[in-house]
């Protein structure tokens, strides 16, 4: 088993940085922030409250649009609540109505943007892992984070391979926090119809809440999904 650090990770990870953007300030449309309990509906918010604290509970979707001014401050809202409120783990990523490197959301591709979204959950996590670990996966090593731009992923015009940032992730939540919130908004198009990404991303998904091995070792471990867009997240 390998040892590693958190000083040494954050240097592998830090030509992930550029392409790593949670959308929370690159919206197409300016913030215009507001106290909490102010826009969110009293009903999602009773409802919220008690699946952060249900240790049974694992997804909660919120089905509201981006699109309607009135709600969009919920997804920002009830984020602010997990991360800077009571100051819970978070990882968080907002897929709609935004810009992807300056452009229009319309005019990137399913897989840059699933590229994004993993490197963004890498950064994210990083900086919840503590400052030694043993990295019960092995895909944490320099060698890996060197190996992220093979040949495979420049062929498909994309700087890193899906597939093997998915295995970072999983290496990560293997050494992470036992608690840890997801929070998802406005990601239901985000693979626009490609079955094989909407796998991945599902699989990933279901890999961090349930626990699989090394984490089903981890007693009393909860990794949990906020999940906000039009429509619950697609099976």
């Amino acid at each position: 088993m390998v040892q590693g650090s958190k000083e040494n990770l954050l240097v592998y990870i830090r030509h992930l940085d550029r392409y790593a953007d949670d959308g929370e300030g690159t919206g197409l449309f300016p913030r215009i922030p507001t106290p909490l309990r102010y826009v969110t509906p009293d009903f999602i918010l009773s409802n919220f409250e008690e699946w952060i604290d249900n240790p049974e509970a694992k997804e909660f979707y919120v089905n509201i649009s981006s699109y309607e001014s009135e709600l969009a401050e919920v997804p920002h809202e009830l984020l602010e609540e997990l991360r800077d409120r009571r100051e819970l783990p978070c990882t968080w990523f907002f897929g709609k109505a935004r810009y992807y490197f300056g452009r229009d959301e319309n005019q990137i591709n399913p897989k840059m943007k699933m590229m994004v979204l993993l490197c963004t959950m890498i950064v994210q996590l990083a900086d919840l892992v503590p400052e030694t670990y043993d990295d019960v996966t092995g895909a944490l090593t320099e060698e890996m984070f060197d190996d992220l731009d093979e040949m495979g992923a420049n062929m498909e015009a994309l700087p890193y391979s899906i597939p093997k940032l998915i295995d970072v992730v999983k290496g990560l939540a293997a050494i992470g926090p036992q608690k840890v919130f997801l929070v998802f908004d406005g990601c239901n198009d985000l693979p626009e119809g490609d079955e094989d990404l909407w796998r991945q991303l599902k699989a990933l998904l279901v890999y961090l809440t349930e626990g699989r091995e090394p984490q089903a070792e981890v007693s009393g471990r909860q990794w949990k999904i906020l999940w906000i867009d039009d429509e619950i997240l697609p099976s």
